[in-house]
């Protein structure tokens, strides 16, 4: 007796990409199981579940993308890595002497901003989104480009918009000839084109530099602790919401980082700052002597004196609930970590703190243990500018849907 179809379809869900592009030449009833779009939805929807979470890319100095290997998520301390991808994008090295930017990641593509550092081409921008596991590019034509522009790669933005039933991507760069202007694109795949999205100087002076994070059909900026600016991808218009967080809670607030934990799909807020143990009890009882009144007074003068690098993390329990904050934990982020942090990179899908070091390193933090545990992670290009989530897919059966075809809403992907 074979396989029944629900049984082939749950074997399938478990496989890797690379293994399903393999299995689609093997017979037809597995291509035909394989191309289904509703098959795409469900392998992707396995992929980002809490038992398989996705891969944290990072890019490195020298162009390179690699993963982070944890040897156990667990207990970090057992080894993390930054393997590096086997296939890179400029295997050839087409974009010798250009920077390479990661604008973001959804559903197994890449988008790269490549940025001509050569004088001669300073006018020669690119973009591409590309697939790792096909290695198949696609460039996308830019809107603005060249010496005089500036991208804020933090504020852009590539996915999938679901109630569009299309991806985007979010390009936000300033140009310095013959005059300064601040410009806002949003790109259609489905309809491969670029529009300039008319917003006030004021919200896109709000964003430039902010980091993009993504839910629900819509980007949200932390601005200057103030406040969150809310930009809806469908509508294309910006909500500006107060940060009910009360900044002065934070006496010395050294970076603030908006972000998403995967697992739980909330927004979050990690706020570092240094600390002279207000949250701590600085009351004394009333009834105490004047000596032990003393005793204490000078305690707390040694605290204020000596003081420790804080690591807050604040989560929006109930998403446009903005009132709903509530702090999730503050950790010690402990002298040998707080002497080599320059910034927070971000929260990997199951919440592991990722943090730029000195001397070109990587601090991973595992917050969850009553006493945090880390691992400093160094080789010869550890030095991270940016990390985002990752999950592998096979172009043919990659959701770019509905797949090839001549209806409303389908889009040509053969290109991937």
């Amino acid at each position: 007796m074979g396989l029944t179809d629900d049984l082939i379809h749950e074997i399938l869900l478990r496989m890797p990409a690379k293994s399903l592009g393999r299995l689609r030449c093997v017979c037809k009833k597995l291509n035909s199981l394989i191309s289904d779009p509703e098959f795409a939805i469900s392998h992707i929807n396995f992929l980002y579940s809490a038992a398989n979470p996705p891969l944290t890319v990072a890019m490195l100095r020298y162009n390179t993308l690699s993963s982070l290997k944890f040897s156990s998520y667990a207990d970090i301390t057992e080894g993390v890595k930054l393997n590096p991808w086997g296939r890179q994008f400029d295997k050839d090295d087409t974009f010798e002497g250009c920077y390479f930017f990661m604008i973001g990641s959804c559903n197994g593509l890449v988008c790269l901003y490549i940025k001509e550092m050569d004088k001669k081409r300073y006018d020669e921008d690119f973009m591409y989104l590309w697939n790792p596991i096909t290695n198949k590019a696609r460039e996308i034509s830019l809107p603005v480009g060249g010496i005089s522009t500036y991208v804020y790669v933090d504020s852009g933005w590539f996915g999938f918009v679901q109630s569009s039933n299309d991806y985007k991507i979010l390009l936000v760069s300033e140009k310095y000839k013959p005059y300064h202007e601040k410009y806002m694109y949003l790109y259609s795949l489905r309809n491969d084109s670029w529009r300039r999205i008319r917003v006030s100087d004021d919200d896109l002076s709000s964003i430039s530099g902010s980091n993009s994070v993504f839910k629900d059909d819509s980007l949200h900026y932390l601005v200057h602790g103030k406040c969150i600016l809310k930009f809806y991808l469908v509508t294309e218009a910006f909500e500006r919401i107060p940060f009910s967080i009360v900044p002065e809670l934070f006496p010395s607030v050294n970076q603030m980082l908006l972000g998403v934990i995967g697992e739980s799909d909330c927004l979050c807020v990690a706020f570092v700052h240094y600390s002279h143990n207000e949250f701590g009890d600085d009351s004394t009882e009333e009834d105490s002597t004047e000596d032990s009144e003393e005793d204490s007074e000078s305690d707390t003068e040694e605290e204020i004196e000596e003081g420790e690098w804080m690591l807050e993390l604040w989560m929006l329990e109930e998403y446009n609930n903005w009132g709903s904050w509530k702090i999730t934990y503050r950790i010690d982020l402990q002298e040998e970590i707080a002497g080599c942090c320059i910034r927070v990179l971000g929260l990997t899908y199951n919440g592991i703190i990722c943090i730029q070091a000195v001397n070109h390193g990587l601090v991973v933090v595992d917050p969850h243990w009553d006493l945090p545990s880390y691992v400093i992670v160094r080789n010869s290009c550890s030095k991270v500018y940016k990390m985002n989530d990752y999950v592998e897919r096979d172009s043919l059966c990659l959701m770019l849907w509905p797949s090839i075809g001549n209806c409303p809403g389908r889009f040509d992907v053969s290109s991937f």
